[in-house]
């Protein structure tokens, strides 16, 4: 009789459980806390004395069968059902938090969203800590506490592992033209479940976190940046004097300057001397600059960076390499576009690297991977029609020798036509029937050798006769194609990593008209956009403008719960 009892008082305990998940509060309601945690902010762990009291896992275990039983479609227990069903169903119902150490692994994991740029308050976890608590000092209420806690602490730990692995927000929100290979989340989830059931949660960090060394050089950075914030110490806009500042200036100007850029203990902190000549290069050069020691606009505009400004450029670029695949090809090509940079490496070694020119805001060069499976050497450009309209157009109507005097001719389904019989007068932006082309040669637009590889954009990179415009630090000038500085050079490596014996560069070039080279072994290329990022190389840094006007719009959306 006395077993009876006992059965019916453990059923009524379960189900009384079950009721208060299913029609009971939310969790943002039942342990509803004042505290915010900035997002510059690392929220400290629970770091009182864990009580040793045991755990009722069996009827946490019955209750959870019990509600993972019942599918009862309430918006309240939706997420749970939706998320965690799996998960209980694999373990037979057994409880993934069995004791107060393993709470605690789980809120420290949760706390640590901070130190890889997301935020911690995102994935409840004040709340969370909150229950925690009153469940350690409640005995009264503890089994239905217990269960919640259960819920709601699996939820979002498996809610900040997804994001820690594939990124909080979707890339092509940002970039239409992503198409970066997706990242398998089943199998990783399959792993966060066996560590949280070894009782090794503080791995899924390392088992989920990029692997990239960038990455976790960002993320030190970020910590760093975090330990020395103070939102009541931003500093005051430093005004460009009008003027670039350089080497032998002196004045007021000079003594804000070392001032801003951290050298306040110098013999004359009027004057523009060496020791300040060498922290500019530096500044410069972690900025993308380039590092000629000349304080002009371009510098004044990065010295105006606060500490939280550079603490938000590292966690919008954290959330762009958790969006990359789990590991990029030993020989590739990497084009970081607000850097206005060309990489290649060849088996992770990098063996050239070289400015590049990107397109304008208006015609941006987008962001995506691809293969690059051919050279062209002494192109022929086939002019694109918006620019042979717009541009050439008005330029042949006012000068009808223009196409020749620039090495161009027109033609209709690829038939060259004598521009003599043509009225172009007639013509205008909308009605333009004819291609026009640029024939191989010194003034070429895509000078002496392209470089081709598939996609929907019409995009690839090429030579340019205007080499002049390299020394620009914006080179944001083409309408998409991307130029390179030196691209006869990459033109070789790309040749030289071929296991077939192609000629040397020279002897195409010297043919004088195009010649398609196509490569045996294509190479990967991947088109980025990162305005922070880190080599490792050197332990560095570096901060780069927001030439689209991107970081915005992804950090909003990161801000977001």
């Amino acid at each position: 009789m006395l077993r009876s009892s006992n059965s019916i008082t453990r059923i009524f305990q379960i189900w009384a459980v079950l009721f208060f998940i299913v029609y009971g509060c939310s969790i943002s309601q039942h342990a509803k806390t004042t505290i915010e945690t900035e997002p510059n902010v690392i929220a400290e762990p629970h770091s009182g004395t864990v009580k040793k009291i045991a755990w009722p896992l069996t009827e946490i275990k019955d209750s959870l069968h019990i509600f993972f039983s019942n599918k009862n479609n309430l918006k309240s227990t939706a997420p749970y059902q939706e998320n965690l069903s799996l998960w209980y169903a694999n373990t037979n119902y057994q409880p993934l938090w069995q004791n107060a150490e393993q709470v605690e692994a789980g809120i420290r994991f949760l706390q640590n969203a901070a130190n890889n740029g997301l935020n911690p308050s995102h994935y409840k976890v004040d709340s969370i800590n909150l229950l925690f608590q009153q469940i350690q000092t409640d005995s009264l209420i503890e089994l239905k506490n217990r269960v919640k806690l259960e819920l709601e602490l699996s939820l979002q730990v498996k809610r900040y592992a997804r994001h820690l692995y594939l990124g909080k927000l979707n890339p092509k929100n940002y970039h239409s033209s992503w198409n970066y290979q997706k990242k398998n989340w089943n199998t990783k989830e399959k792993f966060v479940l066996q560590l949280i059931q070894k009782h090794e949660t503080e791995a899924i960090e390392e088992l989920l976190a990029p692997a990239y060394d960038g990455y976790q050089l960002l993320k030190q950075k970020l910590i760093t940046y975090r330990q020395n914030y103070s939102a009541s110490s931003k500093p005051e806009s430093l005004n460009y004097p009008g003027k670039p500042i350089k080497l032998g200036a002196t004045g007021n100007a000079v003594s804000d300057l070392k001032q801003r850029i951290g050298l306040k203990d110098t013999e004359s902190l009027y004057l523009f001397d060496s020791t300040l000549l060498v922290a500019v290069k530096t500044f410069q050069k972690s900025h993308g600059l380039t590092p000629d020691g000349v304080a002009g606009p371009a510098t004044y505009q990065f010295l105006n960076w606060t500490t939280q400004r550079y603490i938000e450029a590292i966690m919008v670029n954290m959330e762009r390499l958790r969006w990359l695949p789990d590991s990029l090809p030993a020989t590739r090509i990497e084009i970081n576009l607000p850097a206005f940079e060309l990489v290649m490496k060849e088996n992770q070694e990098e063996v050239f690297r070289n400015k590049i020119i990107i397109g304008t805001p208006k015609h941006f060069s987008p962001v995506f991977q691809s293969r690059l499976d051919v050279l062209v050497f002494n192109p022929c450009w086939t002019i694109p029609q918006s620019i042979a309209t717009k541009k050439l157009l008005p330029k042949i109507q006012k000068d009808p020798s223009y196409l020749q005097t620039h090495n161009m001719f027109a033609a209709i389904d690829e038939v060259p036509i004598t521009t003599d019989s043509i009225d172009f007068s007639k013509f205008n932006e909308s009605y333009f029937p004819y291609k026009i082309y640029q024939n191989s040669g010194p003034d070429n637009a895509l000078g002496v050798v392209k470089f081709l590889f598939d996609n929907p954009y019409h995009i690839y990179l090429h030579d340019t006769p205007q080499k002049h415009l390299f020394n620009a630090d914006n080179r944001a000038f083409s309408h998409g194609c991307i130029r390179v500085k030196n691209p006869l050079q990459l033109a070789h490596l790309l040749l030289h990593t071929q296991k077939t014996n192609y000629s040397t560069k020279e002897y195409y070039l010297s043919k004088k008209y195009p010649v398609k080279i196509p490569l045996n072994t294509p190479v990967p290329i991947y088109i980025q956009y990162l305005t922070a990022s880190a080599n490792p190389n050197n332990n560095s840094v570096y901060f780069f403008n927001d030439v689209y006007g991107l970081d915005l719009r992804v950090l909003i959306d990161l801000e977001k719960p």
